[in-house]
């Protein structure tokens, strides 16, 4: 099932979307504009995690994110895949303490890759 919907991914998916010469710790800066005091503890966070402080890889926090849809009336698979389906829940994994943090300014550099190959990723 999962190597299925990959394969299929991987056909759009543009790794040219993906490079960047914009350093990590630039990050926190344009995704918290609003909010300086968050983008300095993400920085602080960056920096801890990438000198070597010791936080679990395999530690998540499970969450929905509220205001999403769990239920469905109708279901229609196709395989394994559920079609037709506009609700999205979402288990959304974040690691715990500062781990999430360096995840999360990696992963910003592949939004805009992702979106275009995937146009109903959110």
């Amino acid at each position: 099932m999962v190597d299925r919907y990959f394969a299929y991914f991987m056909l759009r998916f543009d790794p040219d979307l993906v490079k960047t010469s914009e350093p990590i710790m630039a990050y926190p800066d344009k995704a918290f504009e609003d909010d300086p005091a968050k983008a300095l503890r993400y920085k602080q966070a960056i920096r801890r995690t990438l000198n070597g402080n010791k936080f679990t890889f395999g530690s998540y926090i499970a969450m929905v994110k509220s205001g999403e849809i769990n239920v469905t009336a109708t279901k229609e698979y196709d395989g394994h895949f559920l079609i037709n389906q506009e609700t999205r829940p979402r288990n959304i994994c974040n690691p715990k303490g500062d781990g999430f943090c360096l995840l999360a300014a990696v992963q910003s550099y592949f939004w805009k890759a992702i979106k275009k190959a995937e146009p109903g990723f959110i």
